[in-house]
């Protein structure tokens, strides 16, 4: 300790106690130093830390919070400015890969039904009932004593529409909005470049 606080020390020891009461219940003055002086009015506390007194006491830590909370918000701006191109291009890739893959396995699952649908047959053509109807059906003959009849739309018979695999393709409704509503948004941002 300096001997200027030991003296102190002393003196406030030897004192009444009425006058160390008073002591304890009065406000330190604000010392100025001559670097101080000019700024706002410091007070010196007992362990030696100084400390801003006065109104405007607050107000420069404010102005210091938000001149850093503002260039946090600057900063993260030109971050994202500077690193949105590297992931708008990372995120076209993966929404086109993930949207093929989407198609295909939609595909994938239309062909494995028409397969499915096709060894059904195959299997009612080795019975005599399965043959009378796909003869029925595919080559247009008639059993004995059957009337055939043929319906013409502008003077051509009609055909029945035959089951292709194409068509199975073309009626799965998903392939067409592999992300539901989300898709034409998603094409028009990723895909329209």
């Amino acid at each position: 300790m300096s001997p200027a606080k030991l003296q102190q020390q002393k003196r406030s020891s030897q004192a009444s106690p009425s006058s160390r009461s008073s002591q304890a219940n009065r406000r330190p003055k604000a010392r100025r130093s001559g670097a101080d002086a000019g700024t706002t009015p410091t007070t010196t506390t007992a362990d030696g830390n100084k400390r801003s007194t006065g109104e405007n006491a607050a107000k420069p830590r404010r102005r210091f919070l938000s001149r850093w909370f503002i260039l946090v918000i600057v900063a993260l701006v030109v971050i994202v400015g500077m690193a949105g191109p590297w992931f708008y291009n990372s995120a076209r890739y993966w929404y086109r890969a993930r949207r093929e893959e989407l198609v295909r396995t939609q595909t994938l699952a239309a062909i494995e039904d028409y397969n499915r649908r096709l060894r059904t047959e195959n299997a009612s053509l080795e019975t005599t009932a399965g043959i009378a109807d796909y003869a029925r059906k595919a080559l247009d003959l008639v059993e004995e004593g059957d009337h055939g009849i043929v319906v013409t739309r502008d003077g051509k018979p009609l055909q029945a529409e035959q089951d292709t695999r194409e068509a199975a393709i073309a009626d799965i409704p998903e392939t067409a909005r592999p992300f539901g509503s989300w898709t034409p948004f998603l094409d028009s941002l990723f895909l329209e470049n």
